[in-house]
């Protein structure tokens, strides 16, 4: 796969959100992803599956605000 083989010098940032009912192979699919990612020295990787999420806009109003808050750190002090 390419994601496998995929190799940088920078520190990439993943945030994966998925929903258990946006179809049948999604979660299955990002806990792949996930783990081939974190064989990956370097990289900062936040997964997020809420069992009864959806592929909509509602549910990812939802999640947006522990994305923003794992996107800010480091970024935005008190």
């Amino acid at each position: 796969a390419e994601a496998e083989r995929f190799t940088t010098t920078g520190t990439p940032r993943f945030f994966i959100y998925a929903g258990g009912r946006e179809s049948a192979a999604m979660v299955s699919d990002v806990t792949k992803m996930e783990m081939i990612l974190k064989k990956k020295p370097r990289y900062d990787i936040r997964t997020l599956i809420n069992p009864l999420g959806q592929h909509n806009e509602t549910y990812w109003k939802q999640e947006f605000p522990a994305f923003y808050t794992w996107l800010m750190k480091g970024v935005i002090t008190d």
